[in-house]
């Protein structure tokens, strides 16, 4: 302030003085009330023994609820939109001045806060207020019997309206401004009420079933429960935990209350897809008109953009598996239930699903896969595989412990749990001069023979028993036996197609006598010519 301000008012306050006006003064003339900084103000404070003063304060902070002892007879400017509070020292009443006015502080009073300005709050924006005065349905504040504002204690309130308002004494401003939350088309938010409480719905600009969920419908149907339909107001008793869902394109005001728990988001199900649901407790789903109990889980395949409801819990988006010849696809079946192609499974059991059966398959809600990728079992025909507890479709059941011999060519797909291919080999191919030698493990009938006789007769070989199997041939071993490699021919004539492999004690001296004679014929042939 300049000094010829200063000067003036200092002149025109002995003036008043002298004239016996009292002890409160006007305001400077033409003098702005706010400072050189935004956030300061000036303060003309005059006292009737003291010269005129001018104090420059900056606003106080919100939550320092400490005063500016202005001392007695002290003429405060208030501006527009600026509150103070005074606490009358006689009574200890604390009330609310605001501006613009010229306030003189007496001798029983004191300031305790402020000035301060309104709070403003912006558009698309929202604060919380402690400890909020209680308003009637007019929205007149409350006040008690001694004229200050009933306060709740240890509550909140949420303020969004752009209209500036101070805090009364015992407000306070909780946290900072923050902005409105938008819930966008195809989403919603998932609301929880945190205590009971009567929530009104203006219908006449929203839809109503936006705001009732299937809730309503369920256990909340009490006769304690009603909903109230008045022209274009809809009211909505809330009980505490009772949940709905906020759908958008909408601005979400929140509540005290309630309380948003999580934000959901439309789901898009393609062809071939599926979103797997359970239930979050009982309650009528509408779309596929069925009863749901808590836990209960199910799919929806139908092509579209679902919104699952509060009732509803999504667990996953399942894709379509897709089969192929050379691959299967292995489930278990954790519950009784009848399979998509008219099949009753038990819990636990097992099946492969193939090719021949469907062309792409969905995995159902009591189906998990076990295995994605099965793959086939080719064989040629010079291949062979030996099959651990084989399936056996005339008595419907796995024989554990058994095995099964299966010669090419043919393509399979071992049967779970049990079938597994213990071995693939090939068939032995013997050439005229080799053999093999095979040991019978167990006693068994043998349809073979050893390779040399056209029409063989079936015989019973004993555990232990040894023989022999000749080439040219080919051998696909017997489950009973165990095979390995026998021994050369010892003599061969290939022109003769004759071929020894073993030699007794008489052939050996007979050959011996044989080669003697054709050793002598020859040199007698010498001799004579």
């Amino acid at each position: 302030m300049s000094r010829k301000t200063r000067s003036s008012a200092k002149k025109k306050g002995k003036q008043n003085k002298n004239n016996d006006v009292g002890s409160s003064y006007d305001m400077f003339d033409g003098e702005s009330y706010y400072g050189n900084n935004a956030n300061d103000f000036l303060l003309d404070i005059y006292r009737e023994e003291d010269e005129v003063t001018t104090i420059t304060m900056p606003f106080l902070d919100f939550e320092n609820q400490e005063g500016f002892d202005f001392g007695a007879d002290a003429v405060i400017k208030i501006p527009p939109y600026c509150y103070l509070h005074v606490v009358d020292r006689n009574t200890n009443i604390t009330r609310t001045e605001t501006g613009p006015q010229t306030f003189t502080c007496l001798d029983n009073e004191k300031v305790i806060f402020g000035p301060a300005q309104f709070l403003v709050i912006p558009p698309r924006h929202y604060c919380l207020i402690e400890n909020p005065v209680i308003r009637n349905k007019e929205g007149e504040i409350v006040k008690d019997e001694y004229n200050q504002p009933k306060l709740n204690h240890g509550d909140f309130e949420v303020r969004t309206d752009n209209t500036p308002f101070p805090l009364y004494y015992g407000e306070k401003l909780y946290g900072s401004m923050k902005k409105l939350k938008i819930v966008e088309h195809n989403t919603a938010l998932r609301v929880r009420a945190v205590r009971d409480f009567l929530q009104r719905i203006d219908h006449s600009n929203e839809k109503h079933e936006d705001h009732i969920d299937n809730n309503n419908n369920n256990n909340n149907n009490d006769n304690d429960n009603s909903n109230n339909v008045k022209e274009d107001i809809i009211e909505i008793y809330r009980k505490a935990g009772e949940e709905w869902l906020f759908k958008g394109p909408r601005t979400y005001i929140p509540r005290v209350e309630e309380k948003v728990v999580e934000q959901m988001f439309e789901i898009v199900v393609k062809e071939g897809q599926a979103i797997k649901l359970r239930a979050r407790k009982d309650f009528y789903d509408e779309r596929f008109q069925v009863n749901r109990l808590t836990g209960d889980e199910w799919l929806m395949s139908d092509p579209c953009s679902y919104l699952p409801s509060v009732d509803e819990i999504l667990i996953e988006v399942q894709n379509t598996i897709i089969l192929s010849e050379k691959e299967a696809l292995h489930l278990r079946a954790t519950n009784n239930f009848t399979d998509a192609y008219g099949i009753e499974r038990e819990a636990g059991e097992e099946w492969l699903v193939t090719l021949n059966l469907t062309k792409s398959h969905l995995v159902d809600i009591y189906e998990e896969i076990v295995n994605e990728h099965v793959p086939i079992v080719s064989l040629t025909n010079r291949e062979y595989c030996i099959i651990e507890n084989p399936y056996n479709d005339e008595k419907k059941k796995f024989e554990i412990g058994d095995k099964k011999l299966i010669k090419g060519p043919c393509n399979f797909f071992p049967l779970p749990p049990y079938e597994t291919v213990h071995q693939k080999n090939n068939v032995f191919i013997l050439r005229a001069f080799e053999s093999l030698r095979i040991i019978a493990k167990e006693t068994f009938e043998d349809k073979i023979g050893d390779g040399r006789i056209p029409d063989f007769k079936p015989v019973i070989r004993k555990a232990g028993q040894q023989w022999y199997f000749y080439g040219p041939n080919e051998y696909i071993p017997q489950l009973e036996v165990e095979v390995s490699h026998g021994p050369h021919a010892l003599i061969q004539v290939e022109s003769m197609n004759l071929y020894i492999f073993k030699l007794s004690e008489a052939s050996v001296i007979f050959l011996i006598l044989l080669i003697f004679a054709y050793v002598l014929f020859k040199i007698l042939l010498y001799i004579i010519f």
